[in-house]
C-alpha cells in the first residue's frame, strides 16, 4: 500500500486499478447474467457487490489509501462533472441510447461508465473527509442511522414507485414525491426502530441505546 504515497503514481493507481475487476465483470459476466436479484443466479450483480465490499474492508484502516484519496478526489470530481455532460449528450442521441447501440458506443461508454462510478465514490469519500470530518451530535446521529436507512429505503422506494406507476403525474413530480416519501419514511422508521430494543439489532443497531457520554473533565 506504500505505493499510494507516491504523488503521481499513487493517484493513477488509485483511479485505474480498483475499477479493473468491475470492467471484467461488465464485459464477461453481465452479458450472460443480467440483473435479476436471484439469490443463486445473479452472478454479475453478486460479483460487483462482493468486490466493492472487499475493497472497503481492506482499505478502511489503510492510511496510505486515504492519503491518496485526499490527493485524488478533486480530479475524480472533475471526471464526474465532465462525463455527466458526456452521458447526458449520449442519452439525447437516439442512435446511442436506443436498443441497437453501435459497437463504438458500447466500447466507449462501458469503461467510461465503470470509471464514472468509481470516480464518484472517490469524490464523495474525499469531500466527506475534507468537509465532514468533524465530530458532533448530528454526525453521531446519522452514523447510527446509516444501516437502518439502508435497510428501509428500498422497500419504501419500491412500494412508492409501484403506487406512482398507476398515476399520470409528470415525471419530475413523481421524482419529487418518491424522494420525499423515501427520506421521510426512512427518518420515521429509524426514529421508531431506535426506540424499540427488540428491533434495534434487526436494523444493525446495538441492543441497547448508548447512555449519555461523560463530560470531559478539565485538568
Amino acid at each position: 500500500m506504500g505505493v499510494f504515497d507516491r504523488p503521481v503514481l499513487g493517484m493513477t493507481l488509485l483511479f485505474l486499478v480498483p475499477a479493473l475487476p468491475f470492467l471484467a465483470y461488465e464485459f464477461w459476466l453481465t452479458p450472460h447474467f443480467p440483473v435479476t436479484h436471484n439469490l443463486v443466479w445473479d452472478w454479475a450483480h453478486h460479483a460487483h457487490r462482493l468486490t466493492i465490499l472487499l475493497i472497503g474492508y481492506f482499505v478502511a484502516k489503510t492510511p496510505a489509501f486515504w492519503r491518496a484519496v485526499d490527493r485524488t478526489w478533486p480530479f475524480a470530481l472533475g471526471y464526474v462533472a465532465v462525463f455527466t455532460l458526456v452521458f447526458g449528450w449520449g442519452l439525447s442521441r437516439p442512435e446511442i441510447s436506443g436498443a441497437d447501440v453501435p459497437w463504438w458506443a458500447g466500447v466507449l461508454f462501458g469503461p467510461a461508465r465503470i470509471y464514472f462510478a468509481w470516480a464518484a465514490i472517490l469524490a464523495l469519500l474525499g469531500l466527506a473527509r475534507r468537509f465532514l470530518s468533524g465530530d458532533g451530535p448530528l454526525r453521531r446521529y446519522f452514523t447510527d442511522a446509516i444501516f437502518p436507512y439502508y435497510i428501509l429505503h428500498q422497500t419504501i422506494t419500491v412500494l412508492t414507485g409501484y403506487w406512482l406507476a398507476s398515476t399520470t403525474m409528470h415525471v419530475w413530480t413523481e421524482f419529487a414525491i418518491l424522494v420525499a416519501v423515501t427520506l421521510g419514511g426512512c427518518a420515521l422508521g429509524y426514529e421508531l426502530v431506535r426506540r424499540i430494543p427488540v428491533l434495534r439489532p434487526v436494523m444493525g443497531l446495538k441492543w441497547r441505546r448508548k447512555g449519555p457520554e461523560p463530560k470531559p473533565v478539565r485538568a
